[in-house]
Parts: C-alpha cells; sequence; structure tokens
C-alpha cells in the first residue's frame, strides 16, 4: 500500500502568484522547477508520481514540501502577529 504524503495547502492568491512566476521568463529555472513541485503537491499529486514526471529526485521533492510547509507555518503566525497596517509600513525582519 502506498503511503500518503501530507498535504500542502495553497491559497487561492498564492497560487495565483505562483502561477504568474512560472510563466514569467525572467523567472530562473531552478525556482520554476520549485513552483511546480508545489503546484502538483498542492493538487493531490505524490511525491513519486512528481519525482517521476519532472525527473527529480524524491529527495529534492520531498525537501521542498517540507520548506513550503514551514514556511505556510511561518507566514501564519506572522498573520496573526502583524496588521495591514505594520506590514504596509515595513517589516523588520530582526523583529522575527
Amino acid at each position: 500500500m502506498a503511503r500518503l504524503s501530507p498535504s500542502v495547502q495553497v491559497t487561492r492568491r498564492q497560487r495565483k502568484v505562483l502561477k504568474q512566476m512560472l510563466r514569467c521568463r525572467q523567472t530562473a529555472r531552478c525556482l520554476a522547477w520549485r513552483i511546480l513541485i508545489i503546484l502538483l503537491l498542492s493538487k493531490g499529486w505524490g511525491v513519486s508520481r512528481i519525482s517521476r514526471h519532472l525527473h527529480k529526485s524524491r529527495n529534492t521533492v520531498s525537501l521542498w514540501r517540507s520548506r513550503w510547509q514551514e514556511a505556510s507555518e511561518l507566514l501564519h503566525k506572522l498573520g496573526f502577529q502583524y496588521t495591514r497596517s505594520t506590514l504596509a509600513g515595513g517589516l523588520d525582519w530582526g523583529q522575527l
């Protein structure tokens, strides 16, 4: 029986931005691969399927799934700590 990987959550706004970046000719190829991995994970594709489809190692796909989840958790925490007006005024990364 296949082991299920944890799903990746991508908001509509994040999906829109990721797709725009993927279509941009100035996006570096390595970044485009990472974006594509995240978008496929968010559609429910498994690590093995993505690694076969993109000809990337399972470790690479798993690594970017983990990094996306860690970043999402950080953004979620920041969303509760900072208001829109605070973020609009600039974020001091030293506070993180």
